[in-house]
């Protein structure tokens, strides 16, 4: 075969392998999670979300420093007034109250708001997070906290105390899918490019995950309707940015 023929030949042949990789191409699963050589041919996919945030960001509303105390010659509760507008909280917002303990004593902590306990229990030195609904909050509120010696007749429960009422705005992703009528397995697959603290994932209001995820979560789903709600859900603080997700039925 002379040098033309070579050359032509080979032209012919890088031509034909660059059509069939090409041809194959679409069907080739390129995500983080999948295997090269595999092809969705073999999957029904549900996407779930992209390019969206589940986070958690705290503001201040009020705060204030007391002594709380139960005994035999008296109480002393700890007040605080505040005001709040539903449109800080938005659709999933909560509140929070945190309580740091500077010197503990004994006997239970006891704190309300608007005349609703959030709050019963012995309090060690450092900080509690006690959160609540943003619904009990009417606009003009109040925080009382107490202390309860309970039945020590004798003895004093007092302790001294940060009281700091603070908003939530939460970010979540909620999302519906369909279950096709034949699959083997079902998978959620969670691609993260941000992940800061915990986050709560639940499918069909019950929880299928609880934790700090890593840059990729894999998960089995059990249990499946036709119809079903899959919800993102941060922890108070956290901050995490899904790239995508997605149910993959084989």
């Amino acid at each position: 075969m002379g040098e033309f023929q070579t050359i032509l030949l080979a032209a012919i042949l890088a031509f034909a392998l660059t059509y069939l990789f090409v041809m194959a191409a679409p069907n080739i699963d390129f995500s983080p999670s999948g295997n090269f050589l595999a092809t969705k041919a073999k999957y029904d996919s549900t996407t779930i979300s992209e390019n969206a945030a589940v986070s958690s960001t705290l503001f201040e509303i009020a705060k204030a420093n007391g002594t709380v105390s139960d005994s035999l010659t008296g109480t002393k509760t700890l007040t605080l007034p505040f005001s709040t507008k539903p449109e800080w909280f938005g659709k999933h917002g909560r509140g929070l109250l945190e309580i740091t303990v500077t010197r503990p004593g004994s006997g239970d902590l006891i704190a309300k708001i608007n005349g609703q306990e959030i709050y019963k229990g012995e309090a060690k030195s450092g900080r509690t997070d006690i959160i609540f609904d943003k619904d009990m909050l009417t606009g003009e509120d109040v925080l009382e906290i107490s202390a309860s010696k309970g039945l020590s007749v004798w003895t004093t429960s007092e302790y001294d105390l940060r009281a700091e009422i603070k908003g939530e705005i939460v970010s979540t992703v909620n999302t519906t899918f369909l279950t096709p009528a034949k699959y083997r397995k079902a998978v959620l697959l969670v691609a993260l490019t941000r992940s800061e603290g915990k986050m709560t994932i639940k499918l069909n209001g019950q929880a299928i995950y609880e934790g700090e995820p890593d840059q990729m979560l894999d998960i089995t789903l059990d249990g499946l309707q036709k119809a079903n709600s899959i919800e993102f859900i941060p922890d108070t603080g956290a901050s995490l940015w899904i790239d995508w997700s997605e149910v993959r039925f084989e």
